[in-house]
């Protein structure tokens, strides 16, 4: 089963809004994760919330699918 991530970006992102992402998106290199946030989401369980840059991006455990 995959980790499903709900994430959610305020206005001050350059891309705001909620998607689904799997935990691929916060290892992608690109997206400017460090390795402590990353090491914290892969540990998270369903319906955990973590907060993100002040509460401006919001991660939120979903589901496996």
């Amino acid at each position: 089963m995959a980790k499903q991530f709900e994430a959610t970006w305020s206005t001050l992102y350059e891309q705001p809004g909620t998607r689904i992402v799997g935990i691929e998106f916060f290892r992608d290199p690109d997206k400017g994760y460090d390795a402590e946030n990353v090491q914290q989401i892969e540990t998270m369980e369903v319906g955990v919330v973590l907060k993100l840059d002040g509460a401006d991006h919001t991660v939120k455990r979903v589901a496996d699918v």
